[in-house]
């Protein structure tokens, strides 16, 4: 499945595929890359750099919790640059 910002609003079909966004989350930003959505190599530039670095923190931690057995792992805080276009 695809990451979602926070707060979107989605119909799903009958095996919870996402089908069409009923309302944009108000996180949601226009994605600079216009590529976005083709490659599948920058799938979270439609959130602030801020939300994908939180969302990305959270995916690491789910897995090492899943996966790993890991009982709530601290996971650091993601480190980026601040050349974000």
């Amino acid at each position: 499945m695809r990451p979602a910002a926070a707060g979107v609003s989605i119909a799903l079909s009958l095996f919870l595929f996402p089908l069409q966004i009923l309302e944009p989350s108000p996180l949601r930003v226009v994605p600079p890359c216009p590529l976005f959505g083709a490659c599948g190599g920058c799938q979270y530039q439609f959130m602030p750099i801020g939300e994908q670095r939180r969302l990305k923190r959270s995916h690491v931690a789910g897995v090492l919790s899943r996966i790993g057995g890991f009982d709530a792992p601290a996971v650091l805080e993601v480190v980026g640059t601040d050349e974000v276009s």
